[in-house]
């Protein structure tokens, strides 16, 4: 495991037996909608937290929760909502593991949250999101032997256990480390859905890319400045946002 990058975000790199980290993070989300009956405005503050903790050599346990304040303006039925968007718990552990590569399984139990973290469009305020539960496989690999260069993969489908549509995951992301402590990244998601909801169930689909940049400064954990844009959606309002996070491990 090297680089920035391993030593920052796990992501397919499991943790070491009794070590972890926790990723916090505070984003500011704003989509426009126009309608036949004018412009809606949907805005989020949210605030995450992210963490895991390495059990044994092979097994890694986290969670991941996201709170957010939603308002939602417009010529009609205005309204707002607060309550967390995302609480998932995870389980993980490597498959194959090489020098510079690694290939896991994670199991992830989403629980039921009170609102989605995006406006589904032709409502003012998106439904709760029911239960779920995701297997899924990640792989992560650096390209150079100082660990400057990097790609992670990461599938996962998303079974729900209620009214939501199903819907498969894919995430990819690219690091590159100009200098020392320093961190170019860009990530891409990507949600599709079976399109298998009930009438009330959750149903959207979206690709997003999100660019950033990260300062590791050693014993004050690592700073991450970015912005994240949707440049395909189904079934919901495109937006953008800005976000900050730390990183810290212990």
């Amino acid at each position: 495991m090297c680089g920035l990058w391993a030593k920052a975000h796990a992501g397919p790199w499991t943790q070491p037996a009794g070590s972890g980290q926790i990723i916090s993070r505070t984003d500011q989300y704003s989509a426009t909608s126009e309608t036949v009956d004018g412009t809606f405005e949907f805005e989020q503050n949210g605030v995450g937290l992210y963490g895991e903790y390495g059990l044994t050599e092979k097994i890694t346990v986290g969670a991941n929760l996201f709170y957010a304040d939603q308002t939602t303006t417009g010529p009609i039925n205005a309204r707002g909502a607060s309550g967390l968007t995302v609480a998932d718990f995870f389980i993980q552990t490597p498959l194959r593991r090489r020098d510079y590569s690694v290939v896991s399984a994670r199991l992830i139990y989403g629980a039921e949250t009170d609102i989605t973290q995006f406006r589904v469009d032709g409502t003012t305020s998106a439904d709760a999101v029911d239960a779920s539960v995701e297997p899924g496989l990640l792989f992560g690999k650096t390209l150079d032997q100082a660990g400057r260069h990097y790609l992670t993969l990461e599938t996962g489908y998303r079974a729900s256990l209620g009214a939501d549509a199903d819907f498969l995951r894919a995430e990819f992301g690219y690091g590159f480390r100009p200098i020392e402590n320093w961190l170019l990244s860009f990530k891409t998601y990507s949600r599709t859905s079976a399109q298998n909801a009930d009438e009330d169930g959750l149903d959207v689909d979206f690709v997003r890319i999100e660019p950033s940049l990260a300062w590791e400064t050693g014993r004050y954990g690592t700073y991450e400045i970015g912005v994240s844009k949707d440049i395909s959606t189904r079934n919901m309002t495109a937006g953008e946002a800005f976000f900050f996070s730390l990183w810290t491990r212990f």
